[in-house]
């Protein structure tokens, strides 16, 4: 039905893009495929509460795939996840929630140069704390590790991710979440998670 009412503004196996270059003018903004996943969760989200009559705080969306999936394709489960738990954050920052984000970029910032391949992936975890889902935040947890796991550099290659350049981005993304300005915050981590997905293997 929403395809004949409204095919304009519909989508089809948005899932399938996964992983790819891959984009869609919806309402002239460009959307990726883990944007469109955030706003189906949402969706879903919203009917849940409309039929429960009451809030949804925790919920799981599992599809097992029946062969392996491309790292590229899992990682951009990460960035579905991740613009998730941003807009929440986004919504119900309060201050002790900004205290624990500059907490952790203060962590990355004094950070030895070994401690920092563990301390520079803890924004994204302290980022799901602070969205108040814990189910949100093992999802992150394990999703992040996976990420480490899966991060490959070239030998002879310079590090993706220089310590300052990771700060300084982190910072960016924190800024401007306590600025309250969404359209950046989502910006600045797209761009970083982009960044990374290509050092995926």
């Amino acid at each position: 039905r929403q395809a004949i009412t409204n095919p304009d503004r519909t989508v089809r196996s948005v899932k399938r893009h996964m992983g790819e270059k891959w984009e869609i003018d919806i309402d002239g903004k460009a959307w990726t495929p883990q944007e469109v996943s955030s706003q189906i969760l949402l969706k879903l989200k919203r009917d849940a509460e409309a039929y429960l009559g009451e809030a949804v705080t925790d919920a799981v969306a599992l599809q097992v795939a029946r062969q392996g999936i491309e790292p590229a394709q899992l990682f951009e489960v990460r960035s579905a996840v991740e613009m998730a738990v941003l807009d929440r954050v986004m919504a119900t920052v309060d201050a002790d929630g900004a205290a624990r984000l500059r907490a952790a970029l203060d962590a990355e910032r004094t950070a030895s140069r070994a401690d920092f391949a563990v301390v520079g992936h803890d924004l994204h975890n302290v980022l799901a704390e602070v969205a108040g889902n814990p189910v949100s935040e093992l999802l992150t947890m394990v999703l992040v590790l996976l990420t480490r796991l899966r991060v490959a550099t070239p030998a002879g290659a310079p590090d993706p991710f220089p310590t300052q350049h990771v700060v300084d981005v982190h910072r960016g993304i924190v800024d401007a979440v306590l600025a309250g300005d969404h359209d950046l915050a989502r910006h600045r981590m797209r761009r970083h998670l982009d960044a990374l997905v290509a050092w995926v293997r």
